[in-house]
């Protein structure tokens, strides 16, 4: 059994948000619906931007700005996490999104930068 949850975030631009799901292989739809569960009593909700899942079985998530705040809606299974409902590296949407909220002001102080992971977490070295 699912149903769509809602997770609260602390992003503030939907298109950037949006735009890390892209990064990820996924496409948007505007003014949609998520394919959810059947059964699912918000299947029939339109939000302003929908990521579209690439797994043919995979839900959607629904993208609204709620209280100044990007919120995600989906539809997640008890059974399954939800890097197993929608794909490994689910956690790159935070991460992308703090990298291109960072990377304008970094470039606009006359800096270059250089991005890679280490231990699993990204680092920038500006110079």
């Amino acid at each position: 059994m699912s149903h769509a949850v809602n997770i609260s975030t602390s992003m503030t631009d939907i298109e950037l948000t949006a735009a890390q799901f892209v990064k990820l292989g996924w496409t948007l739809k505007h003014n949609a619906k998520c394919r959810t569960y059947p059964s699912d009593p918000r299947k029939d909700e339109e939000f302003p931007t929908v990521a579209v899942n690439p797994n043919a079985n995979g839900y959607d998530v629904g993208l609204m700005v709620k209280n100044g705040t990007v919120e995600m809606v989906a539809d997640y299974s008890f059974e399954k996490s939800i890097e197993q409902q929608c794909g490994k590296g689910m956690y790159r949407i935070l991460e992308g999104y703090t990298l291109d909220m960072t990377i304008p002001g970094i470039v606009g102080q006359g800096l270059s930068y250089e991005v890679e992971e280490v231990d699993g977490e990204l680092v920038v070295t500006c110079r």
